[in-house]
């Protein structure tokens, strides 16, 4: 995931030189070098044929794997569905055609490169030279196809798509060690992989049942499925990246679902979750994952909060029922907290989703209604009705009952 996260760092290099750029034109220049590390990074991420590296990229499987080298000759992938696979879904940018415009030397750089780089800047990301709804620009280390394939995975509750958020580790492994069968975007939002009640799981509920182990100089690594604290001080001690739910990744989750929609705009439907036959574009994805999030605090239809755990002081008694705990990460199947109980530093980003559309969510563990599709987040000019009912402000006027403007997702 070290390559992903380097990948997501470029561009936020990027975005931050063009800003400066409005005020500064020696910034333009340090734009194009985060743009060029961006392109070489994607490039390195996935095998190019005759050559002897070693691709991040599964073909097969329609996932991003870790992949492990010890020796002078030993190295292989390792297919564990886990948060690791989702990550290269962060490395996502939108430039408006303004943007781009605004800065010539920046503009005039880009362009070389994909015109004279073609097999690079084609290969193995997003298509540079597409244009998208409101003739948008997309830098994204995963092209439509990918897309589609890892968030098949993500949505699936099967595997990371939990009640609750996305779980760490996909549910999958919880009965299969070894093989996957399932694409991208399949074990996002397949229920029984990484789609919980309550979010995105950090690993698939798959390795629950069945765990991978690989042999390296006569020892045994292995990694299973565990969606509470972890039972094991390999790896960094008590490391809680085997199926719990984290704010933090969800939310960097939710943020690049709705870049990839302000590009692709309704074209791109996926299934959500995995096998319902309900399709979506990936704004609705992003609101169905924040609803699963807020499900972990909100109450339910017999007053518990999941976050809670079923402690009945908590839910019951009237001195604290009104005070919520912002725990660490919280339990991939479940949803109650653990870890540290006073984590508000990022599980306090609930109140963002809230914000997003809380509007339009419902009870936990009850029928799905009709939801908001939440595009005012991405129209030029946001709605002053709210599309979650009849109020006539928006899903932002919780905290200002004047429209933002002509503002882009990242500015808000």
């Amino acid at each position: 995931d070290g390559t992903a996260w380097m990948a997501f760092y470029c561009l936020n290099m990027l975005n931050m030189a063009l800003e400066l750029a409005k005020h500064n034109s020696v910034y333009e220049d340090i734009a194009s070098k985060f743009f060029e590390h961006f392109i070489f990074i994607a490039d390195a991420m996935t095998y190019r044929q005759g050559d002897n590296e070693l691709s991040l990229w599964n073909e097969e499987e329609g996932f991003y794997f870790d992949a492990i080298q010890w020796g002078e000759s030993h190295s292989q992938q390792m297919p564990i569905r886990s948060l690791v696979g989702l990550i290269p879904l962060y490395a996502t940018l939108v430039l408006e055609p303004s943007v781009i415009n605004r800065f010539p030397g920046f503009k005039k750089r880009m362009e070389w490169f994909i015109d004279n780089r073609p097999e690079i800047a084609a290969r193995n990301m997003a298509n540079m030279k597409a244009r998208g709804r409101g003739e948008r620009r997309l830098l994204a280390l995963t092209n439509k196809d990918r897309l589609v394939r890892i968030l098949e995975k993500m949505l699936d509750e099967s595997e990371f798509f939990s009640d609750y958020g996305i779980r760490s580790m996909s549910l999958y492994h919880k009965d299969h060690p070894w093989s996957i069968i399932v694409r991208i975007l399949e074990k996002m939002l397949d229920e029984s992989e990484f789609f919980s009640d309550y979010g995105i799981r950090s690993m698939s509920l798959y390795h629950k049942e069945h765990p991978w182990s690989i042999n390296v100089n006569g020892q045994d690594f292995g990694v299973e499925y565990w969606p509470g604290d972890s039972r094991s001080g390999m790896f960094g001690g008590n490391s809680n990246w085997r199926g719990p739910i984290w704010l933090a990744v969800n939310f960097l989750l939710v943020e690049s679902l709705q870049r990839f929609h302000q590009y692709y705009g309704d074209e791109l439907q996926v299934e959500c979750p995995t096998g319902s036959g309900d399709y979506m574009d990936l704004a609705k994805v992003a609101d169905e994952i924040q609803h699963r999030l807020i499900h972990i605090f909100g109450r339910d239809m017999d007053g518990r909060r999941a976050t809670n755990g079923g402690d009945e002081k908590l839910d019951r008694d009237p001195h604290f029922r009104d005070y919520v705990l912002f725990h660490e990460f919280f339990h991939g199947d479940d949803g109650r907290g653990l870890g540290a109980s006073h984590q508000t530093g990022w599980t306090g980003l609930v109140a963002f989703s809230i914000m997003q559309s809380g509007l339009s969510c419902r009870l936990p563990r009850t029928p799905k209604t009709p939801r908001s599709v939440a595009r005012h987040y991405f129209d030029e000019h946001i709605d002053t009705v709210s599309e979650a009912g009849d109020a006539p402000f928006s899903a932002y006027s919780a905290i200002d009952r004047n429209t933002f403007g002509d503002l882009s997702p990242d500015a808000l």
